[in-house]
């Protein structure tokens, strides 16, 4: 299988149980990029603090990452930890065939 069909392959599949999950979570609606939960509105609401007291929060990474998430808005904040759970499933594949590729486990 080309690399290229395993993408697209992949791909499919990780949309494919994003909604399901959301559809079996949520009956009846499917809005993705739409906060279902309070938790989800903190993404803009971090746009309200300075970006040196974001950066004393515990775990400042994400949190600095939730504020960039927040320029969004409150409707497209979720795209951006979906789009970094679909790098971080790539960069996994990429990564373990590399190592296949110089001999490593």
């Amino acid at each position: 299988m080309s690399l290229r069909t395993y993408v697209i392959l992949l791909t499919t599949l990780v949309v494919l149980v994003y909604v399901i999950s959301l559809t079996w979570a949520f009956p009846g609606e499917f809005h993705p990029l739409t906060p279902h939960h309070p938790d989800m509105y903190m993404y803009v609401g971090l746009l309200s603090h300075p970006v040196l007291e974001v950066a004393a929060f515990p775990r400042p990474v994400i949190f600095l990452f939730y504020r960039t998430a927040g320029y969004l808005g409150v409707e497209h904040a979720l795209a951006m930890p979906i789009a970094a759970v679909l790098c971080a499933a790539y960069s996994r594949h990429f990564a373990s065939r590399e190592l296949r590729i110089n001999g490593l486990p």
